[in-house]
């Protein structure tokens, strides 16, 4: 219980902190969809799929930034386990608007709706039919899913202090949790046999200080091309396959 008011305090400072919310925001970029494997176990093995999409579109608001994500993997174990998420972002030019996650383990089911209003999300999470509301703070409204295309954020990914408090909005968990974010080098980054572009090598830590690496595209979209990322099933890696159909080695995005 310690642990967990601990943690809590810490998101409290850090988005009392943050004199404006921060996050992925809508911008004229081309629309993106982005196909990944995963691997995982020891050794690497490719045990599911993720796709990202990013796309500008009008709405009788105005224009806005739709994010959808699905990702599913099952683990080899002696019982399988399998894991499966969709989710819908909604962004204007502030930041998130709205989110939509359904999240599927263990024959288990969780719902997330929320919608930003002033300064807070409200946010109805039904799990095993049953309805919980709650708010959370607005400050927070960079993403998991905004580090798959730093393009689409209020900051580049190449920009701001070299480290840094760096508070993530998780709309599959219905909450925002700390992190800080070390902007470690730009580096060669190896996309097939005959490509190499050059990425922003990112590392995300943890309170518990397990870190997150991803190295992104340094022009346009900054594209995820790969993420090595913690989990409580253990390392997972991204890797990515192709971009709006085309593979990662002839796209013209990853430059």
């Amino acid at each position: 219980m310690r642990g967990t008011t601990a943690v809590a305090l810490v998101i409290a400072v850090w988005a009392a902190l943050t004199p404006e919310a921060q996050g992925q925001v809508m911008r004229e970029l081309d629309p993106i969809a982005l196909e990944y494997r995963i691997l995982w176990g020891e050794p690497l093995a490719p045990v599911g799929s993720a796709s990202v999409a990013f796309s500008p579109v009008d709405t009788k608001r105005g224009r806005r930034l739709e994010v959808e994500s699905t990702i599913q993997y099952t683990l080899p174990r002696d019982t399988p386990f399998h894991y499966e998420e969709e989710s819908k972002l909604v962004c204007d030019e502030e930041g998130v608007a709205s989110f939509e996650t359904t999240a599927r383990a263990l024959g288990k089911e969780r719902i997330n709706v929320a919608i930003r209003m002033g300064d807070d999300y409200h946010v109805t999470t039904t799990f095993q039919d049953k309805k919980k509301t709650k708010t959370i703070t607005s400050g927070v409204q960079r993403t998991n899913f905004g580090l798959f295309a730093g393009g689409f954020m209020d900051e580049a990914l190449n920009q701001g202090d070299l480290l840094r408090d760096y508070p993530l909005l998780f709309p599959v968990g219905g909450d925002h949790q700390p992190r800080q974010k070390y902007r470690e080098a730009v580096l060669p980054f190896v996309v097939s046999a005959d490509k190499r572009v050059r990425s922003i090598v990112t590392r995300i830590k943890r309170p518990n200080d397990d870190s997150d690496r991803l190295w992104n595209t340094v022009e346009g979209h900054q594209i995820l091309l790969r993420m090595e990322e913690q989990t409580t099933q253990g390392l997972m890696v991204y890797e990515l396959l192709s971009v709006n159909g085309v593979s990662a080695g002839e796209s013209e995005y990853i430059q």
